[in-house]
């Protein structure tokens, strides 16, 4: 498969074209094209629509959602010797990155030394840009007498952090061929290594450097990478912050250029604004081509084989990857045994919850809300894990097993909570829609950061899925003011199970849907906390809905006495929603809480269909 940019002499993507503009010439030989697609991601955003359709994230997450999005990861490249002064420069670009999304977008931020400082897959801009604040450049030896030598020897001694610059590309690379047929762009934040490719490629091949040799190494795993970029649809930008540097750092622009070139990428590089940049990098990776054929060249020895891509209109640039590293016959049969050995793992959820990217076998989507614990600083955590799958055509089973199994990360990666839940459902035997099922799940957990992996297996169906969520647990007995973040229930629901696992922590049955008709009644809860020590106050509550435009559909207000707070600080507000009456389209709620000159706020998007 190769994914293909046309853009006219302004630069902008070229719509319209078929099978028959283009041609595929491989090795010097046209290839018969089996596979076409257009891909176009609209980025236009009504500019009717209220702030919030661009900026709140949903508050659920699902393990679908990767599949119709555009895909952006971006690497801080945190091994790589940087400069003290580039290190703010370093951010301006992530963050440039970061803005540029769109509504839509799915993106990453990932780190290649220190991974715990990025951020899983979200749109959430917010939990993005601070991922990039994190960033506090590569590891800086000191700047030598004169930067050229900064930036046009090869450091023996910082070799190791390169490799962790060179691996880091190559696992993401591997991790994004889960999501077949899209194209995912890497913007690669980097000064670059100094490594002289082309000669370095030489001596490999040439047998001209010992095989076990750091030089060899990093060219053998640089041409790995290029081919599992390949593979995955990944192009890599390179994107330098050094500004301007003129000649002093061929090297290390050589090697961000041949990183781009051999993916499909291009380089932001001797620039002082990278805006223009970025967006043509969101620009080609809205729309383009997918281009399949089957090789005329059966050989399978691991080789490089050209690729030329050529479209039969005038004045338009064809960007695609130059080629790719064809089958080799000894590693394919070393992944299938490495495959062959990971279906003997003891357990299906087991291996769905270790997975870089969440599995979509499964149809999944979560929520998961804090709540204090009474007297302690822990918090408890009320997870739903909603699934969905089709009934076997003429299955017998009058129920099925689904078994859960849910691991709390903190930053370290280090298994600091987990819950394994099995639910027992009981099928209608005349029912032929898909089976919909809730799973409950409870944690405690220490104020921090975590990734939640929550993973699912159903015996109906033989298949199993995961799915992912970074969570952020306050120490809600420090604020004045708190509010927890907001539950849905909706009736009717699907089945939940287990009956009252959560019954102790909050007063509704919790649901992760998010799509509603008129039918529906939903029922918000949310649960409000005065902190620390000061005396208690009364606290004020509204809850609005607002439609994509802003305007206001629904307002209640609801003062919280003294009387309310009587027990742990905190007070429930529950309150029945007025959706049956609105029509189809998107909407926001928020419950704002106010004590004194102190507002909480939590948001939750839904849909009316």
């Amino acid at each position: 498969m190769l994914d293909v940019s046309v853009l006219d002499k302004d630069r902008r993507p070229v719509r319209g074209l078929t099978a028959d503009d283009f041609t595929i010439v491989e090795e010097g030989k046209p290839q018969s094209l089996d596979t076409f697609k257009a891909i176009d991601v609209d980025d236009v955003v009504d500019v009717q629509t209220a702030p919030w359709v661009r900026q709140v994230p949903p508050d659920i997450r699902r393990n679908d959602d990767l599949k119709d999005r555009r895909v952006v990861v971006i690497v801080m490249d945190s091994s790589t010797p940087m400069l003290a002064p580039e290190v703010p420069l370093a951010k301006r670009l992530g963050r440039a990155a970061v803005e540029g999304l769109a509504p839509d977008d799915l993106a990453a931020v990932v780190y290649t030394f220190g991974k715990s400082y990025g951020q899983n897959f979200t749109q959430d801009k917010t939990k993005l840009l601070a991922a990039v604040d994190r960033f506090n450049g590569g590891i800086d030896r000191g700047a030598p007498p004169g930067l050229e030598k900064k930036f046009n020897e090869f450091d023996a001694t910082a070799a190791s952090l390169y490799f962790a610059t060179v691996s880091t590309l190559r696992g993401i690379a591997e991790a994004m061929a889960a999501l077949p047929e899209r194209r995912k762009a890497l913007v690669f934040v980097s000064v670059g290594v100094p490594l002289d490719i082309t000669k370095l490629s030489e001596l490999v091949i040439g047998g001209g450097i010992d095989d076990v040799g750091t030089s060899a190494a990093l060219i053998r795993e640089m041409t790995e990478t290029f081919a599992a970029a390949q593979r995955a649809n990944v192009s890599i930008y390179g994107a330098d912050p050094g500004g301007l540097r003129g000649e002093r750092a061929n090297l290390n622009q050589d090697f961000l250029k041949t990183m781009s070139a051999n993916t499909g990428g291009f380089v932001i590089t001797d620039t002082n604004d990278p805006a223009p940049g970025i967006t043509q990098i969101y620009r080609e990776n809205g729309s383009y081509y997918i281009l399949g054929y089957q090789p005329s060249n059966d050989r399978a020895n691991g080789k490089f084989r050209n690729v030329e891509v050529k479209v039969n209109r005038p004045d338009v640039t064809v960007r695609a990857r130059n080629g790719y590293y064809e089958a080799n016959a000894k590693q394919a049969a070393k992944e299938a045994a490495r495959m062959a050995k990971e279906r003997t793992q003891p357990s299906a959820v087991a291996s769905a919850i270790g997975g870089v990217l969440p599995k979509a076998d499964l149809s999944l989507r979560m929520h998961a809300v804090p709540f204090a614990k009474e007297g302690s600083r822990d918090a408890e955590i009320a997870i739903i894990l909603q699934g969905q799958h089709a009934r076997p055509e003429g299955s017998p089973a009058t129920g099925d097993e689904v078994n859960v199994l849910v691991h709390a990360y903190d930053l370290d990666a280090k298994l600091q909570a987990t819950d394994n839940v099995k639910a027992h459902l009981g099928l209608r035997k005349d029912a032929t829609d898909d089976l919909r099922y809730g799973v409950l799940s409870r944690l405690t957990l220490k104020p921090g950061r975590y990734q939640l992996r929550l993973a699912a297996s159903s015996s109906l169906v033989g298949k199993s899925g995961s799915v992912y969520c970074d969570l952020d647990v306050p120490d809600f007995s420090k604020s004045a003011l708190q509010l927890s973040g907001v539950m849905l229930e909706v009736t009717p629901s699907p089945l939940a199970a287990p009956k009252g696992k959560l019954a102790a922590l909050v007063p509704i049955v919790p649901s992760a849907q998010r799509e509603f008709v008129s039918e529906d009644a939903v029922t918000a809860f949310a649960r409000v906390y005065q902190g620390g020590k000061d005396p208690l106050q009364h606290v004020d509550t509204t809850t609005r809905i607002v439609d994509r435009t802003g305007a206001e559909v629904f307002s209640k207000v609801e003062s919280l006495g003294l009387d309310r707070f009587a027990t742990g600080r905190s007070a429930d507000l529950k309150l029945s929603l007025p959706i049956g009456a609105l029509p189809p389209g998107a909407y926001l709620l928020s419950i704002f809480a106010t004590r004194g000159k102190v507002t909480a706020r939590q948001d939750v998007r839904f849909t009316m269909r």
